[in-house]
């Protein structure tokens, strides 16, 4: 009910189950894009590049952006190991001590917020980037990848 129309049409490509998901809102949003890379120097390179566009193209504040990740984004396997920050705007991990609520949930101004998938549920975004989730090597249409 809180996605957009976008992201559920995007989201169908995954489910594989013969339930289909139906978008019950009217929310315009983005257009859900899939990008591809070969490492981790390869991912924070092609992130960087986002969110330069965000930013500075299309506008979006840094408060705007969270980087959404499927494993604790400190993990060495981690395409953000050991990064403090992208595009010289640092990173801001959420916990969830500090997260009351959605409005709480947020980065300073100057920083891009980054939490797990499971960490954000319930909470909101202007623009999420999923990350770290090819790195568990398994086919689209595996369980554990739709529930992603």
């Amino acid at each position: 009910y809180r996605t957009t129309r976008e992201i559920a049409s995007f989201a169908r490509a995954f489910k594989n189950s013969n339930t289909t998901l139906h978008s019950h809102s009217g929310r315009l949003g983005y257009v859900p894009e899939l990008v591809v890379y070969k490492d981790a120097e390869d991912a924070r390179r092609l992130l960087a590049r986002l969110i330069r566009k965000l930013t500075r193209e299309e506008g979006l504040s840094h408060e705007e952006i969270t980087l959404l990740s499927a494993r604790n984004p400190a993990a060495r396997e981690s395409v953000l190991y050991q990064t403090e920050d992208l595009v010289k705007i640092p990173l801001h991990k959420l916990t969830s001590t500090n997260k009351k609520s959605w409005r709480e949930a947020k980065a300073p101004k100057d920083a891009i917020a980054v939490s797990t998938i499971a960490g954000f549920k319930g909470l909101e975004t202007s623009v999420g980037i999923l990350i770290n989730v090819s790195e568990y090597n398994m086919p689209i249409d595996n369980p554990i990848m739709s529930s992603l």
